[in-house]
């Protein structure tokens, strides 16, 4: 595999790229339809925010910084 590489088929890499994006952003709608508002989903503090003061959910463990989100 190092010397001659691995075969792609780009046609489907393409599909699958499509596919999975427009999961992601139906994901994404669906989170901040349920918090109310967009915001980072890239941010722990302000996942935290939304997960914990906003939607109430119960926290598991506290670091530095505030609720772990992980």
């Amino acid at each position: 595999m190092e010397r001659i590489g691995v075969r792609i088929d780009s046609n489907m890499l393409k599909i699958v790229e499509k596919e999975l994006k427009e999961r992601l952003m139906a994901l994404e709608e669906k989170a901040y339809s349920l918090a109310g508002s967009q915001f980072n989903l890239g941010s722990p503090k302000q996942v935290g925010e939304v997960l914990f003061e906003k939607l109430k959910l119960p926290t598991v463990k506290k670091t530095k910084t505030g609720f772990s989100t992980d």
